[in-house]
């Protein structure tokens, strides 16, 4: 049975990665659309093409954060939930309530 401390651990480093790979993915969309933004063109887009462009990078950085927050709210779910089952366990043991004791 893990401790409640390395759960903790375990359910903090999974969040902490869950991050940087969020990050690291809005961060690459952000360079992308700078270098489009100092790119010489030399037939230039109309607005209507420069719009759509930055729709798409805009609905991508979105799905890239609520993607994140999804992955984050389902860790956080999970070690919330393992958390409370070991509180629980440990209380019953401490107790003398567990079955088997």
């Amino acid at each position: 049975m893990s401790s409640l401390s390395d759960i903790e651990r375990e359910a903090e480093e999974i969040i902490k990665k869950a991050k940087r790979e969020a990050e690291e993915i809005l961060r690459k969309a952000r360079e992308e659309a700078e270098s489009w933004k100092n790119v010489e063109i030399s037939a230039p887009l109309s607005e209507e093409e420069v719009r759509k462009i930055e729709e798409e990078f805009r609905i991508k950085l979105e799905k890239a954060q609520e993607n994140f927050e999804k992955k984050k709210q389902i860790i956080e779910e999970k070690y919330h939930r393992h958390r409370n089952e070991v509180i629980s366990k440990v209380v019953e043991l401490v107790a003398g309530t567990a079955q088997g004791s």
